[in-house]
């Protein structure tokens, strides 16, 4: 499709300047130029920067509404010779001409070299290598997650993968674009519909994820293999629905039919029965039947353990839901280890502004200050409101109720209504 660089052998190095994502808050900034240990960020979604600094610049330096971010340049230096790291110049097929455009491959891994501020344009300069490593990171994500949806076409996948991303506007023009390619019989159409609800459910739009739910369930009913597995997320994203709209006894029936399913078609250690007895966990909790959440949620986590590598984002994920049930029936120094337990795991395995890292983040918080320990609380709800803003819309519920967290000093008035995923 396009002609990639790589195969410029007189040109080994080549310099190009990240366009997008180019402010970040200035505190980051100031720890990462005192402090910084050559990090290295993963990337499991699609960048493209310019050729042109002229171009990158005008981005960069955009005016932003929040007082504490600072202007960004991200120099990329790349190297051709890598095997895992592939980019490919797509100028003419830009939206923007004269962009000079360069789109990284997902996966792609970068290190930060050094940090600097340009006191004449005013910008923050952050230059970064290309680099191979933390390509086996890469492989075996993609790989159990291809495995976990292996009835699931790659180009549902990628666009899956970016929801997983909480990159949810792309995520949805990605489907609606894709709609558009492919004829109305198409065994993919049901799984677009599915992730088109899903990305509406995490932002808390019900009644468009519903119907974008309920029109998944009657195409994946039509598929020709694999139903199951299809049926069962798409039953459990309705229940999902119900739930968050307050409706509890209706989402227990979508949760039962789909473990029902579970049970009767794929078995009873398949990764689908883990995330259903996540769902009827999280619906038991809502309730405050604490007992029967927490008894879903080790199941789902014995299951899920003997499906995943140890540090898989889903082990951390249903840590957090037992994290969530503990603190919620005070038992606070359990709910500590299980919050922390599974923030290591998103450490090493999510992007640096995932949701559910944030969303971790939230719930230490909420322990500190329950322990007395309010500045420590404060810095935990600061970073995940950092996290919030730059993943989420700005009037989401999780940044409303994250600020107000930052500056909360009392547990008994504190919020706790994030929206969890789905």
């Amino acid at each position: 499709m396009f002609e990639s660089y790589s195969v410029r052998a007189n040109d080994p190095a080549l310099q190009f300047y990240m366009k997008n994502g180019a402010t970040i808050m200035s505190d980051d900034v100031v720890a990462k130029k005192y402090g910084y240990d050559s990090t290295k960020y993963l990337g499991f979604q699609y960048i493209d920067p310019s050729l042109d600094k002229t171009v990158a610049m005008q981005f960069a330096t955009k005016v932003s509404k929040h007082r504490e971010v600072e202007s960004v340049l991200y120099v990329i230096t790349a190297d051709t010779r890598l095997q895992h790291v592939i980019f490919a110049d797509i100028t003419e097929r830009s939206a923007v001409p004269g962009e000079r455009e360069i789109l990284f491959g997902i996966g792609s891994s970068f290190k930060i070299d050094k940090i600097s501020f340009d006191a004449k344009d005013g910008i923050w300069l952050v230059c970064m290598t290309t680099t191979d490593e933390g390509a086996d990171i890469v492989n075996t994500y993609m790989a159990l997650a291809k495995k976990e949806h292996e009835a699931i076409s790659m180009n549902v996948l990628f666009g899956h993968l970016l929801i997983e991303m909480a990159q949810y506007a792309i995520a949805k023009k990605y489907f609606e674009d894709l709609l558009l390619t492919i004829t109305s019989d198409h065994e993919d159409v049901g799984d677009i519909y599915y992730n088109m609800g899903r990305a509406y459910c995490l932002e808390k739009e019900l009644d468009e994820a519903q119907d974008y739910l309920e029109q998944a369930y009657k195409y994946q009913k039509l598929r020709k293999s694999s139903i199951y597995p299809c049926l069962v997320r798409t039953l459990n994203s309705q229940g999902w629905v119900y739930q968050n709209g307050g409706e509890y006894l209706e989402a227990m029936e979508m949760y039962s039919q789909a473990k029902k399913m579970c049970e009767e078609k794929l078995g009873p250690e398949h990764l689908s029965l883990a995330k259903t007895l996540r769902s009827m966990g999280s619906n038991y909790s809502d309730q405050l039947k604490y007992a029967q959440a927490l008894d879903c949620y080790k199941r789902a986590l014995e299951i899920e353990k003997k499906n995943l590598p140890s540090t898989h984002p889903d082990i951390g994920v249903v840590k957090t839901d037992i994290g969530d049930v503990y603190r919620k029936s005070d038992r606070f120094d359990d709910a500590f280890d299980y919050y922390n337990a599974a923030f290591q795991i998103f450490e090493t395995t999510l992007p640096e502004d995932h949701p559910s890292k944030a969303y971790c983040q939230s719930c230490i918080g909420l322990v500190h200050l329950k322990r007395g320990d309010i500045a420590a609380a404060q810095e935990c709800h600061r970073n995940a409101l950092k996290s919030y803003m730059r993943c989420l819309p700005a009037d989401h519920i999780n940044v409303k109720v994250s600020l107000f967290n930052s500056t909360c000093s009392d547990y008994k008035l504190m919020i706790d209504s994030y929206i969890r995923d789905v």
